[in-house]
């Protein structure tokens, strides 16, 4: 038996789609739909578009929405996408943006490690249980970690945010760091 990959027209989404964004003067990337609902599609980037520290400052206080790349990517990035597609583009109501980072809850689920970060709402994406899918490529071809949205608790600043290593495996880092920006 053979798996094909066809290009078609589609109605909906549906879970496993890919589709390929040229994102200006950074290249084309494709973007796998993580979840999808009659109206509705959260896709994530394969591979990272980036490299990019969460913020410059690393005592920078605040979560994702206050943080530099949470900004970089809502002013910067998302001028670099086709206006067809910005225009479809809809606002995360948790987050009030409409480009970010996955939570730590989207990529491993709520596991014992996940008790060092600030709480999410989110479910694992049944895509994410596998962990080839965690692991991605940066624009410079190698094997990268990247950014979650997730601050380090215990810690007065948000010196320190979840991150995805190069293996697929939950790590955090300070937030000074430049690491893969998977949108």
């Amino acid at each position: 038996k053979v798996i094909r990959r066809v290009e078609m027209d589609v109605d909906k989404f549906k879970v496993g789609d890919q589709i390929s964004i040229k994102l200006r003067d950074m290249g084309t990337f494709t973007a796998t739909v993580q979840r999808a609902s009659d109206a509705k599609a959260y896709l994530i980037f394969d591979n990272c578009v980036a490299d990019r520290p969460m913020n410059e400052d690393p005592n920078k206080a605040g979560d994702f929405k206050d943080s530099d790349l949470c900004e970089w990517m809502n002013t910067e990035l998302i001028k670099k996408f086709p206006k067809a597609l910005r225009d479809k583009m809809l606002h995360n109501t948790y987050k009030e943006v409409k480009l970010w980072v996955p939570t730590y809850g989207e990529m491993f689920g709520h596991n014992n490690f996940y008790e060092n970060f600030e709480a999410d709402r989110d479910n694992q994406l049944p895509l994410m249980k596998d962990r080839k899918n965690r692991i991605c490529m940066s624009p410079g071809d190698e094997y990268c970690w990247y950014w979650l949205q997730n601050r380090l608790r215990g810690v007065s600043s948000a010196a320190s945010f979840a991150s995805v290593a190069n293996y697929g495996g939950a790590a955090h880092a300070r937030a000074s760091a430049s690491f893969g920006v998977r949108p």
